[in-house]
């Protein structure tokens, strides 16, 4: 190994180990680690050594056909939205931590994901060997003979890989230290390549013309115009990329990252970036002669024109792309056969720490397979690196017409895919792999003749098995049946579909209970730590029994575990702690976790799965604002849907209240509610509720008018759910109590005025004759029933001139400012003059500067008769106030208290009629207060009573006029 050699590979060893600790020691700002520029060079960082100097053996070999296979590569993100973000949504959705595990959710099989798993173990050796093998020759070139020094350096690699899995086995740690590392390695690469480039055009042709001279002068202009391969690498760079397991595990990681997938240009551009230079160096290495192979043009460059830090450069990089190729496939694919060969095979854990016996179990995984590419690097003869790495893309290939089944073909079934994978797996290892093994490129066949295979006939196998796969696949799939779970877990992993989560009934528990269960099945430490953070994912109490909150926190919980231990295993964990249903159970769409789901599906939806969802939030926001309240029960009570005029209505938030029972609801609406749903009747007219506990405060007797409409039978799905309506119709009763009351009191006034009228004559004439009487006898017992029949008379006239006024509900006075003060005033005036009444004290805190608009001598009667009220109602020598208070708008509010014994609340609803009275009888007509009222009304005004106000009773008529 020569000196460059060494320092390169000295430095490589401390920048990669240095950069992951001190991200993970938290001494790298996290500002810059977490940068999403980091996660889209990290896809280059383990694209592995093809697309560093291995791209320009490609180009060499296969001229635009190998460019158009880079740009075919690319396509992979520029078509995210095809594959990459439908699988990021799907992963997100139900934490498929592979490809392998999202194959044994589809099609409900463990045996196709340990399928899956072999294969893209076995297929990604010959890349792995491709990484080792080129870095050996490229730090031991031939003319070095170091076959001793090749092996030790390839074991070095290889244990520095298992070093940093070891280091970073924990999934936590290794989240963060394999995205800055792999992008480290992304910017050397490209700065290398793109040094190496300058070198190529300027250090040798000295400059663009000149090169663009060369090239055609030596014909390599038309000989890199070749496109017989171009289908084949525009196929095989297209499809294979998608099962790339490092570059999935690098999706994967989406899920936690700050800000995900940045864009869908930036890895694009990078791995453009790097073809970019490859036609200049492959040039400039022909004109210079290099005695090397084409892939170490990139490294053999710069030596040659004696550029020793240029060189140290491309060897650094190149053990970085090459060993985080190494490493993040090492550590993808222990994942995924933890997941697939050794958690399905156990039922329990609470013998081992689960997480720790997670990671040290993927750890050994990942290391025995970078053994097993070491071993196959050193036994494999073939040492180009497109050959080793285009043999191992034909393997992940034959997984594409599955994962094609997963998200776009319902219809196929497990039978097929392993009957279309066996066919492919058969022709790719005998065409492909084989000949990596015995170096010869014909199979003589048992009945006669000779068939081409390896390297030199790569494209036409490729072809020949994907098609072979293809249509095993399909043939078999329509010659048998898939099973109605398969069926039915097929629509939801298809691409554009949101899976409608089923509402099944769950048995009471809680958080606390889940865990005891748990801890049964993976101990206690693991147990608690699962459980606290699903509940602090979803920032729910740990008593809530809610059926809703249940069903989710099942869900989180085994999102988790599905992480940890694979789709298999954690839907064994979740039946046997948190059972779905019962016998009998008919299962429902859970459209509230529909909802939720579709909601934070956000801009991932497209297509016509956007439009309904835009369709949806229409026809929410209509059921929300209704002014009616809505509710949406099934039929085990649970509460679907609670819009904000029930919100209101009960003071129950639709947060509380949906995904709860009816039961749940505090008083008096549980038990309402739970048995208007329980009732035959469709309807109740007119329900009093006491203390309605309402959103607006108002807590007062209140009255609602209930509906219902259930669900028919001919519905299988949602039979039995019911849609109750509510709405209330308290100011709908007062209204028409206030229409009825007036129209009483317009009866009342007719009878008064003719009964006034028909009276008003013989009491004017028995007066007369009274005081004829009274004057004229000289009898001393004569002139006493004269003035007595004279004060009856007066009395008589008194209720006459009431009744007169309480029969003019027209409004014929003068209307304008009133001085509300002085009209409180002169009341108080009149009343102190008579001085046979109770004696009470009177304070008037009105502000002289106030002013109504009304009647001055109206208002002055609608005092007269509440203040005599009051003081007919208080103890002797009490205070009777008169208070102000701005009122709302453009109103002010007056308030007459007393302190009296109070209205029983029995009869505060009868005040206001006509003739109605509580004093004995001859005291009082019964028409002061109705009167009152009646001027109010005429005033537009409004009139309320409150009592009692304390204790100790007492009154308080407020009074509401308006402002000039």
């Amino acid at each position: 190994m020569s000196v460059d050699g060494v320092i390169s590979l000295i430095l490589f060893l401390v920048l990669f180990f240095a950069i992951g600790l001190a991200v993970q020691s938290r001494r790298m700002p996290s500002a810059l680690w977490t940068h999403p520029l980091i996660y889209a060079l990290s896809f280059y960082g383990v694209s592995g050594i093809l697309f560093y100097s291995g791209v320009v053996e490609l180009l060499g070999r296969f001229g635009y056909a190998g460019l158009l296979g880079v740009a075919a590569y690319t396509l992979l993100f520029i078509f995210s939205p095809l594959f990459l973000e439908p699988l990021r949504w799907i992963t997100r959705s139900n934490a498929f931590s592979s490809i392998p595990d999202l194959m044994v959710y589809r099609f409900r099989s463990v045996r196709i994901g340990k399928v899956a798993t072999l294969t893209l173990a076995v297929s990604s050796l010959p890349i792995a060997a491709a990484q080792l093998k080129i870095i050996a020759e490229l730090f031991f070139p031939v003319a070095y003979n170091g076959a001793t020094g090749k092996v030790a350096l390839m074991t070095t690699l290889c244990a520095s890989a298992i070093g940093f899995m070891w280091l970073f086995r924990r999934q936590s740690r290794a989240q963060r230290a394999i995205p800055p590392v792999m992008a480290f390695g992304a910017l050397l690469a490209l700065a290398s390549l793109l040094a190496c480039g300058i070198l190529a055009v300027f250090g040798v042709f000295g400059g663009l013309t000149a090169m663009n001279e060369w090239a055609e002068a030596s014909a390599q202009l038309s000989i890199i115009k070749r496109f017989d391969t171009a289908y084949a690498l525009i196929l095989i760079f297209f499809s294979a990329p998608f099962m790339l397991p490092q570059l999935t595990y690098i999706q994967t990681m989406g899920r936690w990252w700050p800000r995900n997938l940045p864009s869908n240009w930036m890895p694009p551009l990078m791995f453009l970036l790097a073809s970019l230079p490859a036609f200049p160096i492959l040039w400039a290495g022909l004109e210079m002669k290099i005695d090397a192979p084409l892939h170490h043009y990139v490294s053999s460059l710069p030596l040659a024109l004696n550029q020793p830090l240029i060189h140290i450069l491309t060897l650094v990089a190149a053990l970085f792309i090459s060993m985080g190729m190494l490493t993040v496939t090492a550590i993808a694919l222990g994942k995924f056969y933890l997941t697939t060969f050794i958690t399905p095979r156990r039922t329990r854990f609470i013998d081992v720490r689960l997480h720790e016996w997670l990671d040290n179990w993927s750890f050994r995984i990942g290391a025995l397979w970078v053994l097993a590419a070491l071993g196959f690097g050193l036994t494999v003869q073939s040492g180009s690196v497109t050959d080793l790495t285009i043999a191992g893309m034909m393997g992940l290939s034959q997984l594409v017409p599955a994962m094609i089944a997963t998200l776009y073909l319902p219809w196929i079934n497990r039978f097929g895919c392993k009957a279309g994978l066996a066919v492919g797996l058969s022709i790719w290892l005998v065409s492909s792999v084989l000949p990596l093994f015995t170096g010869s490129a014909v199979l003589n066949l048992p009945w006669g003749g000779d068939l081409v295979v390896g390297p030199a006939n790569w494209a036409f196998w490729l072809v020949e098995s994907l098609i072979a796969n293809l249509l095993v696949t399909l043939l078999a799939s329509r010659l048998t049946r898939a099973t109605e779970e398969e069926h039915r877990h097929a629509y939801r992993t298809m691409v554009d579909s949101l899976p409608v989560p089923q509402r099944t009934s769950l048995a009471m528990t809680s958080a606390n209970d889940v865990e005891a269960k748990l801890a049964y099945k993976i101990g206690k430490e693991a147990a608690a730590r699962e459980v606290a953070q699903a509940v602090d994912g979803l920032d729910i109490d740990r008593n809530d029994h809610r059926p809703l909150v249940l069903r989710m926190f099942r869900d989180r919980l085994g999102y988790n575990l599905s992480e940890k231990v694979g789709t298999f295993t954690s839907e064994q964990i979740m039946d046997a702690i948190m059972p779905l249903g019962r016998d009998g159970d008919v299962p429902m769409d859970d459209m509230t976790l529909l909802e939720i789901r579709l909601a934070n599906a956000g801009s991932a939806l497209s297509g016509l799965a956007a439009e309904l969802n835009k369709l949806r939030l229409y026809h929410r926001q209509t059921l929300e604002n209704l002014p009616i309240g809505v509710c949406s029960v099934d039929r085990a009570g649970e509460i679907l849907f609670w819009n904000q005029t029930m919100a209101t209505c009960t003071g129950i938030d639709s947060h509380t209240a949906e995904g709860g029972n009816l039961t749940d609801l505090h008083a008096p609406w549980g038990d309402l509610l739970k048995s208007f749903a329980q009732e035959d009747a469709n309807e109740w007219p007119a329900l009093e509720v006491e203390n309605p506990q309402r959103g607006n405060g108002n807590n007062s007797t209140a009255w609602f008018h209930l509906q219902k409409y259930r669900v028919e039978e001919n519905s299988p799905v949602y039979s039995g759910n019911q849609i109750i309506l509510m709405e209330d119709i308290t100011e709908r009763l007062k209204l028409i109590q206030e229409l009825a009351h007036s129209e009483r009191l317009t009866s009342v006034g007719r009878l008064a005025a003719g009964v006034a009228h028909e009276i008003g004559n013989p009491v004017t004439g028995i007066s007369c004759l009274a005081q004829d009487l009274q004057s004229d006898s000289a009898d001393p017992e004569a002139k006493e029933i004269a003035r007595m029949i004279l004060n009856q008379t007066d009395r008589i006239s008194t209720i006459v001139r009431t009744l007169i006024d309480f029969s003019r509900n027209d409004d014929n006075s003068i209307h304008g400012p009133t001085d509300i003060a002085r009209a409180v005033n002169d009341a108080i005036q009149l009343l102190n003059l008579d001085r046979s009444a109770k004696p009470v004290r009177f304070l008037n805190r009105v502000p002289e500067e106030i002013r109504v608009y009304g009647d001055g001598h109206q208002l002055t009667q609608v005092f007269v008769n509440l203040l005599s009220n009051a003081r007919d109602a208080s103890p002797e020598n009490s205070l009777i106030r008169i208070e102000y208070e701005p009122g709302d708008g453009n109103t002010h509010r007056f308030h007459v208290i007393d302190p009296g014994h109070g209205i029983p609340s029995e009869l505060q609803d009868r005040v206001l009629d006509p003739f109605f009275t509580t004093k004995d009888p001859g005291d009082g007509t019964g028409l002061g207060l109705s009167l009152v009222y009646s001027i109010i009304r005429l005033h537009r005004g409004t009139l309320t009573i409150s009592s009692p106000i304390s204790e100790n009773g007492g009154t308080q008529i407020t009074l509401t006029l308006n402002s000039p």
